[in-house]
């Protein structure tokens, strides 16, 4: 009724208390088996929580980098219509997205939306995304979680993971003596040979021979 109205667009959760008032002044008493409060809101509420990891923070340019996701909800209500969207950064290639019910799609942008359908109060849904850095640097993937029930705890919906590409480069020295019987006094030469193999450029190369 109106008297609830102070508690409209309000989190229920947490502890309630009953206060009974007696009209005989100095009278004692109790509630006879005890108390229970049911609550009902007009409009449901679904508090959705959403995870996510990465398989790691730094990743070599040009390898796969993965996401763990994961989304629960946390009640009171069922959770419909529940998407999950993350807008792919600049220099990103989508791979693949595998989730454990429901489906998803790559949108213009390029942008990630996986629908998953209806979840319960304390049901979950997990999500596995690939993706493949192909420029250096470091950039922010975020992600984000929403369905058709009023959230009233929204900043567990997003997630932001941060991540740095490096190039990857294998480089490689190799060393050959002029011969392997000196005498004393008499120099000896080394010819000493520095290989990139790849598969980027390596800069800042250096070299350091620690002298008998």
């Amino acid at each position: 009724g109106s008297s609830l109205a102070a508690f409209q667009g309000t989190d229920p959760n947490g502890v309630w208390s009953l206060f009974v008032v007696d009209g005989i002044v100095g009278g004692l008493g109790s509630v006879l088996g005890g108390w229970s409060l049911e609550i009902s809101t007009s409009v449901p509420i679904a508090d959705l929580a959403l995870s996510a990891l990465t398989s790691s923070p730094v990743v070599a340019l040009g390898s796969n980098l993965t996401y763990s996701i994961s989304v629960t909800n946390l009640g009171p209500a069922s959770a419909s219509a529940v998407r999950l969207t993350n807008a792919l950064p600049q220099g990103v290639s989508f791979l693949s997205a595998s989730p454990s019910s429901g489906s998803c799609s790559v949108l213009a942008g390029p942008v990630l939306v996986c629908d998953f359908g209806s979840l319960p109060a304390g049901a979950g849904v997990s999500l596995e995304l690939t993706v493949r850095p192909l420029v250096p640097g470091s950039f922010t993937n975020l992600f984000g979680v929403a369905a058709a029930e009023r959230d009233v705890a929204p900043a567990n919906n997003l997630v932001a993971l941060p991540a740095l590409v490096l190039p990857a480069t294998d480089v490689a020295v190799a060393q050959v003596a002029s011969t392997n019987l000196v005498l004393l006094g008499e120099p000896l030469t080394y010819r000493l040979l520095v290989t990139n193999r790849g598969p980027n450029v390596a800069s800042a190369v250096g070299l350091r021979d620690m002298l008998p």
